[in-house]
This record gives C-alpha cells, structure tokens and sequence, in this order.
C-alpha cells in the first residue's frame, strides 16, 4: 500500500512539473488588414484580412499568417519590446521596389520582426 502511495506521488509530481511549459507557451494572435499585395519572408501574400499566430513565450517563433481560415505562409519571426510609435499594423520595407512586410505590431509594446523566408502552406 505505502508502495504504490509512493509511486502514485512520484507520477502525480512528474506530470504536475510541466505545467508551468504548459501554461507558459501560449499562442496569441493579431488581427490586420492588408491593403495591397506584400511580401513576407519571400511569400507573396494577396490584399486581405489576415490572423497572425505567433507564440508570445518564445522570442523566436514560427508566424503563421491566416487567411480565411487557411495558413498561407509560415515565416521565422523574433518578438521584441518596441514601442508602436506610429499606430501602424506592419511596416514595409521598400528598398527593392517591392513591399516587403518587414514588421507587424501585435501590441502597444511588442513587435514580430520577420527573420527568414517562408514557409508556403497549403492547408490548416
């Protein structure tokens, strides 16, 4: 009886170490309307409104952009703590000609910073 107490409290306490992983990777999103064809991460994106999945427990993270419903590019992203200065969405980068989404503002203090190219998604 004592025996099976004691490994019962042993897997109770393995299980219950997790929890903090757990509860501390958490996936957040923004909502964000695109105006016009962008490029993220090499991905061409089409005007519309877009989900942006970010996990806000790692600084660098996997950015899935949502359109309806279906993730169209996933791109390496860094979050920093930036002041949103100028009340934009996402800035572009036009140095090449071409607008390139070099940021998106998902708070009044934090910003995803596109690292990478694309991952082009087809599905979910």
């Amino acid at each position: 009886m004592l025996r099976q107490t004691i490994k019962t409290s042993c897997v109770l306490a393995l299980l219950l170490s997790f929890l903090p992983v757990f509860a501390s990777a958490a996936e957040r999103h923004k909502n964000f309307k695109l105006g016009q064809k962008a490029i993220v991460g090499g991905q061409e994106l089409q005007a519309g409104s877009y989900v942006v999945k970010y996990d806000d427990a790692n600084q660098n993270s996997q950015v899935k952009f949502v359109l309806d419903g279906k993730t169209v590019a996933t791109v390496p992203a860094q979050l920093q703590n930036e002041a949103n200065k100028t009340g934009a969405s996402y800035t572009f980068d036009n140095s090449d000609g071409q607008n390139r989404i070099s940021r998106v503002y998902v708070s009044a203090n934090q910003e995803l910073v596109f690292t990478g190219d694309a991952q082009a998604s087809t599905g979910k």
